[in-house]
């Protein structure tokens, strides 16, 4: 659910969005939907380029949503959420369903694979957004200074 994934997240200022292939298209809009919704800076990464430096600050404050969407990477991204986890991260692996590794918080996503699930993926992050909303006193949807429309530039 939403709000237990919000409790997963906690306050970690160091957020990160993960992902190969098609798991990497889900990656990218995952940022923008949690600064969006609750203010949550964030950041999107191939996975395979997290593991060439930013692996290095990986801890207790940082969070990362791992999408584990290609089959022929499920394995390498499965052992690499334990990893992460291992190392202090709170991580969230969003892919089809399975035992994920100790320490880690799973989202089995159902349905298609290839170029459609990004967008089934996409669905379980953007309840997380709201319940972050929610609990940071913010209605979702809402903007202070953005919109979803731009009107300038």
């Amino acid at each position: 659910t939403g709000e237990r994934h919000a409790a997963w997240l906690g306050g970690r200022p160091t957020d990160y969005a993960l992902g190969r292939g098609i798991g990497f298209a889900a990656a990218e809009k995952t940022p923008r939907t949690l600064m969006e919704a609750a203010a949550v800076a964030a950041a999107a990464l191939p996975t395979a380029e997290f593991r060439h430096g930013p692996l290095e600050i990986v801890g207790t404050d940082v969070a990362v949503v791992l999408f584990a969407l290609e089959p022929a990477t499920e394995t390498l991204d499965r052992a690499f959420a334990g990893e992460l986890a291992a190392a202090g991260a709170a991580v969230l692996l969003v892919g089809p369903a399975g035992s994920p590794p100790p320490g880690v918080e799973a989202i089995a996503v159902p349905g298609p694979r290839g170029i459609l699930a990004a967008g089934v993926a996409l669905g379980p992050l953007q309840l997380l957004a709201r319940e972050l909303a929610r609990a940071r006193g913010r209605r979702p949807g809402s903007f202070s200074r953005a919109s979803k429309v731009t009107t300038r530039e």
